[in-house]
This record gives structure tokens, C-alpha cells and sequence, in this order.
């Protein structure tokens, strides 16, 4: 029983596979109903789903079989943690200074962009 026991304990991490686009997908889209508290950010993430979709996956494009043979791997890599979000976090501060204007399109849908990547670098 103990031999079982370690040995499924151990082979775990060998079946552990990623989340795939649709599963970022759909976490960021579960994650709207959380924003009550902001409704401004909310709207911004539902007046623009093609960013929020865009973002979502977008770290994960550019691995191995999905861009260019593997040539774009380590940008990949790089988009998935966190110096890129905040470097993102201060291009959209010096482009589209807060608060976002109601006519300031491309800085909402910059916004619903990064939170779809927030929201992939959590799930």
C-alpha cells in the first residue's frame, strides 16, 4: 500500500499538463463577475472582449508549436511573469494617463488587454 501511495505521489507532476487558451479563456471570463466592486473596470472588460480574449492566452503564443518553430520561445517565457506586467503597467501610465477618458478606446481595450494577462499569469 505505502509503495502505491509513493508512487502515485511521485508520478503526479509527470501528468500535470498547462491550462490551454480556452481555459485562460474562460478564467478571465468567470473573473468579470468579480470586478462589482469597479465597475468602471467592468465595463471596460465587457465593452472590449476581443481584448480581454486577445490577453488572455497571450503569453502563450509564442511558444514552441504555436509561433514561428520555437524562434519566439523566450519571448513566450518572458511575457509570463512579472517584470513584463510591470513594464506594461508603466507604458499604459506614460500613453494613456489615469483616469482613462469615456472617448480613450484604445486605452480601455489596452486595460481589458493587460487584465487578461494578469488573469493568465494567475491561472
Amino acid at each position: 500500500m505505502l509503495a502505491s501511495v509513493v508512487f502515485v505521489v511521485f508520478s503526479l507532476p509527470f501528468f500535470v499538463l498547462g491550462c490551454g487558451i480556452t481555459t485562460h479563456i474562460e478564467v478571465s471570463h468567470r473573473a468579470q463577475d468579480l470586478w462589482l466592486h469597479q465597475p468602471i473596470y467592468r465595463n471596460y472588460v465587457l465593452q472590449h472582449q476581443d481584448a480581454l480574449q486577445g490577453g488572455s492566452p497571450y503569453p502563450d503564443v509564442m511558444y514552441d508549436g504555436v509561433c514561428y518553430r520555437g524562434s519566439l520561445h523566450q519571448v513566450a517565457e518572458d511575457t509570463h511573469w512579472y517584470p513584463f506586467m510591470k513594464i506594461a503597467i508603466e507604458y499604459m501610465r506614460d500613453r494613456y494617463p489615469p483616469p482613462l477618458q469615456a472617448d480613450n478606446i484604445q486605452g480601455q481595450k489596452f486595460l481589458a488587454f493587460l487584465l487578461g494577462v494578469a488573469s493568465h499569469q494567475i491561472a
